[in-house]
């Protein structure tokens, strides 16, 4: 009986020691690399008479320099709550992107940031997929001590696939840390895996540093790329269909005849084929299924558009 009580009451230990926020984002000299980005937490400042960590991301960049990042937001966490809180400067609310309450089973509602090339700021707005449900939670070993992990399964609605990405605390998620859901649209399809996390120019976290490809922490260094345009100059074009099988088809009439050259980037910004445009077609038959974007250029003009190969 009183090991009973014991092992019961060293449950319940277990259990009250995640009852609140045990780790936290860094408030300073930390930089996050996820993708092609990096996310700089540098400093503090007040919103609503509440205190944030303000963040700042340095756009396609190789080399890690927190000069060259901008001011992108600023992140609030609620210690006794469990949750994250983030202020996007497009925004004018306070919106919630990670609950680290949740427990086995639960459904995930939260808001979804991906650099530039989406904002989703409801959760309905995913609206092919299915809501994502909490799978397990347990914890991971970092640094030499545990932290809350949260493992979360969601499906594609278009191929009925089903994949896992994880929250951990004072981490984010798998896909960088203001991408907590992968999103399930074509218009919000790119992904950002989070390669590296550096705190006071220390190497702290580096998830996939055994999977080729991803285990680097700038992956574009030294390989122009996609680095080589600056998406804030970007302007839209419309692509048909959007889950493509052998033909994509271009929709823009400023780009057909006019001496543009295209250009194809797999979810990870790599180059993989390009050409001069001849026509509003382009064959994209010989792609491999998965996400894509296609970049038009000429001179100082680019337009971009993206699409699923079937």
């Amino acid at each position: 009986m009183k090991k009973i009580v014991l092992i019961s009451f060293l449950a319940m230990l277990c259990m009250a020691s995640f009852a609140q926020l045990r780790y936290f984002f860094p408030d300073s000299n930390a930089c996050f690399s996820a993708g092609r980005y990096k996310f700089w937490f540098n400093g503090d400042t007040t919103i609503n008479e509440l205190k944030y960590k303000k963040v700042y991301m340095q756009y396609h960049d190789s080399i890690p320099d927190f000069d060259r990042a901008s001011y992108y937001s600023s992140v609030r966490e609620d210690t006794l709550a469990e949750k994250v809180y983030m202020f996007i400067l497009e925004d004018t609310v306070e919106r919630l992107i990670y609950d680290f309450s949740l427990r086995e089973g639960d459904s995930v509602r939260v808001s979804n940031f991906c650099p530039e090339l989406c904002y989703t700021p409801e959760w309905e707005d995913l609206n092919m997929c299915s809501v994502p449900v909490v799978e397990r939670v347990d914890s991971i070993l970092i640094g030499g001590s545990y932290r809350k992990r949260i493992v979360i399964l969601k499906e594609y609605q278009y191929n009925n696939q089903w994949f896992e990405l994880c929250w951990i605390e004072g981490i984010g998620s798998s896909n960088g840390p203001f991408t907590p859901l992968e999103s399930c649209t074509v218009d919000t399809g790119f992904i950002f895996p989070l390669l590296c996390v550096h705190i006071d120019g220390e190497l702290v976290y580096q998830p996939y540093s055994e999977v080729e490809g991803w285990d680097v922490c700038y992956p574009h260094e030294g390989s122009g790329g996609f680095g080589m345009f600056n998406a804030q100059t970007m302007g839209s074009i419309s692509v048909f269909p959007t889950v493509a099988d052998d033909i994509l088809k271009i929709e823009h009439s400023d780009v057909l005849d006019n001496g543009y050259k295209y250009s194809i980037y797999n979810i990870w910004g790599e180059q993989i084929s390009g050409g001069k445009l001849d026509s509003d077609m382009i064959n994209v038959s010989y792609l491999k299924s998965g996400m894509y974007m296609i970049v038009l250029y000429k001179s100082d003009k680019v337009y971009s558009g993206k699409f699923i190969k079937e």
